[in-house]
């Protein structure tokens, strides 16, 4: 019984304190992402070969979050006859904890 107590005693605290950072709106710092909002498509070059990329951000879960999405498909090469394709996603949200941007 004891025990429980300070258990109890220990993480209600710490519940209260996640469920405040959660509730938070959406920061106005957020702002500064705005800037990668759009779609983009170019050429590309490295070790991989020459090839081609696009890659897209857009805010989704009523802008919580930023959606970001990249492929490049590199041309097939004397070393590599098939090519490559490279395929990535992630997501930048903010930390209402740390009070920062970062990427999930």
């Amino acid at each position: 019984m004891f025990r429980l107590l300070i258990l109890a005693i220990i993480f209600i605290p710490l519940i209260s304190f996640a469920q405040d950072s959660q509730d938070k709106a959406v920061p106005e710092d957020r702002e500064v992402l705005d800037y990668f909002v759009g779609a983009w498509d170019g050429a590309k070059s490295g070790l991989a070969g020459i090839g081609k990329g696009d890659r897209t951000y857009e805010f989704i879960m009523d802008g919580k979050y930023l959606y970001a999405k990249n492929r490049s498909r590199f041309e097939p090469q004397e070393k590599n006859p098939k090519g490559e394709t490279h395929e990535d996603r992630a997501f930048f949200s903010y930390d209402g904890i740390r009070e920062k941007v970062v990427l999930r």
